[in-house]
């Protein structure tokens, strides 16, 4: 590999103290050595500060950065005012990834000439996270990657299967990124839209075909937030997708996207009391989003629609029998 094919490393962080030495082990052992580490801690009070603090003296490739608490996306963002990298790589500070990945990434994507990499997640259950670490511990064979131009890209991350789904294990071109932010506003979904963002540059893309990337799933994580908040962030993230897809002409992806939106207030829904203050305003916004969801949904969903919105206590009785 060429010296100037540097990659940063993003990792934000906020009270990881448990998990970080996992990460930061599972960058030190790539294959890949030209990379640099910009930590940014989230304002964390666990003892994790003084856990990088330690890395960043021992490791010069690590830069650690202190912030109050503010959330992942400025934390994110903190860290891409600090890159030098000609490539990004994003890190999760509870996740490893393989020894192998890094250095496969920064390959397949100057064979094919694409903007952006990524492999898809392999999630684990915090019990078996040890299991894990030993199964590493074994040299890993070479992965195949497959390229996609940008409309098969496109296409790909409304196929609901696509390593575009979350940041975990993407790698962007640095250039590609440009201004591009996370967004403040979502605290769910922050992730799928920044790629989205970067995608429709235009962008042409390389996946690898092995799970490269470990999520480790423990009680902590935010995707087990149910609450009128976690859903609102769930369904702004896929309006801001439907209306920039309408935009483009796209009318099928919003659809979609539309569908989509329904589907996490049926999640949301069935995870709350029928009578709850959180799925009452759940069930006002999806009033408010009338002419554009119903139009997506089918026979058989707009009925399903009009009970969860009008009668929700009803549906509910429905559901519980159904699943007896």
């Amino acid at each position: 590999m060429q010296t100037a094919d540097k990659v940063s490393v993003i990792i934000p962080v906020y009270n990881r103290s448990k998990y970080m030495l996992d990460c930061i082990n599972s960058l030190f052992r790539q294959t890949y050595k030209n990379f640099e580490v910009i930590i940014v801690d989230d304002g964390s009070t666990d003892g994790t500060v003084e856990i990088c603090k330690k890395l960043a003296e021992e490791d010069d490739r690590i830069k650690f950065f202190q912030s109050s608490h503010r959330g992942v996306s400025s934390a994110r963002n903190y860290a891409l005012e600090h890159t030098t990298g000609e490539y990004v790589f994003f890190l999760d500070s509870d996740d490893m990834i393989n020894s192998l990945l890094l250095e496969t990434l920064v390959r397949e994507m100057k064979k094919h000439n694409a903007s952006i990499g990524a492999c898809n997640v392999f999630s684990v259950y915090d019990s078996n996270w040890e299991k894990l670490k030993e199964k590493l511990k074994v040299a890993p064979t070479p992965s195949e990657s497959v390229y996609k131009n940008n409309s098969q890209a496109v296409t790909e991350m409304f196929s609901g299967i696509t390593p575009l789904s979350c940041i975990g294990g993407v790698m962007m071109k640095r250039e590609l990124i440009g201004n591009t932010r996370f967004s403040k506003d979502l605290f769910i979904g922050e992730d799928f839209w920044f790629i989205y963002e970067n995608v429709i540059k235009n962008a042409d893309c390389v996946f690898l075909v092995k799970q490269w990337y470990y999520a480790r799933l423990h009680e902590n994580n935010s995707s087990n937030d149910y609450s009128f908040d976690g859903f609102m962030t769930r369904f702004e993230r896929r309006k801001l997708v439907w209306e920039s897809e309408e935009k483009l002409g796209r009318s099928e992806n919003a659809k979609k996207q539309k569908l989509d939106g329904y589907d996490c207030f049926i999640r949301c829904f069935e995870q709350n009391e029928p009578d709850s203050a959180d799925v009452k305003k759940m069930r006002k916004i999806l009033k408010e989003y009338k002419k554009d969801i119903l139009p997506a949904l089918s026979f058989k969903q707009g009925i399903a629609y009009r009970m969860y919105i009008y009668t929700p206590k009803l549906i509910k009785f429905i559901l519980k029998r159904k699943s007896k």
